[in-house]
């Protein structure tokens, strides 16, 4: 299994230099706007854009089908997903921690300003979350989709919050729910664990019917 999630750091060579690049810029800009947590967003952002680039070079080469002649098992490949996606999760997620913990120090603030480690945890659970619903989904239609699956949780949400907004229907609630969330961070990682077992199990059946 170390060899398969070595074989999709080494697919994702040809996007380190566009990654590293967009980084660059999306921290000017967070700086520029003393807002830190926008760039530990998106950086956490890139774990979706990560596994989902996998998905894609294995379909690109047609890699099931050869990994079906090798003596490897189908749940190893499924568990090598879930590994690298989390792995990065948190990978960027201490990026994150580490960029808001400088940033702060340099403009003299609370390492705790504005709540923005708070914020880094939060968001890191969402894109858990959304991790755990577009894996199943990518392996079951392929990762095009898996990309319209992954943008169709983000935008809608954000939708129908503008629609309500718009319709001039209070978000009070809305934000009061956001705020108990923030109080409660204990929860996250139970909540976390149960969607990825949940996922997973998806994922393996759903793979397990394959043919190739």
């Amino acid at each position: 299994m170390t060899g398969l999630i070595f074989k999709d750091l080494v697919n994702l060579k040809s996007y380190i230099k566009s990654i590293a690049l967009m980084c660059a810029v999306f921290l000017v800009i967070s700086i520029m706007n003393e807002s830190p947590a926008f760039f530990t967003g998106y950086i956490q952002m890139l774990s979706i854009v990560i596994i989902l680039a996998t998905f894609g070079y294995d379909e690109k080469v047609e890699w099931d089908h050869y990994a079906m002649t090798l003596p490897i098992k189908r749940n190893d490949i499924v568990k090598s997903k879930y590994i690298l996606a989390y792995s990065m999760v948190l990978i960027m997620t201490i990026i994150g921690a580490v960029t808001v913990t400088v940033v702060n120090l340099i403009q003299n603030k609370d390492i705790m300003a504005d709540g923005n480690m708070l914020a880094n945890l939060l968001i890191a659970s969402i894109i858990s979350l959304v991790i755990a619903v577009v894996i199943p989904f990518t392996f079951k239609y392929g990762s095009e989709k898996g990309r319209y699956v992954m943008m169709s949780i983000i935008v809608i949400p954000l939708g129908f919050a503008a629609l309500l907004n718009a319709m001039i229907v209070s978000m009070e609630s809305v934000i009061q729910f956001i705020e108990m969330l923030a109080k409660y961070p204990i929860i996250y990682p139970f909540v976390i664990i149960i969607a990825i077992g949940i996922s997973y199990m998806f994922s393996l059946k759903i793979f397990d019917k394959k043919e190739f």
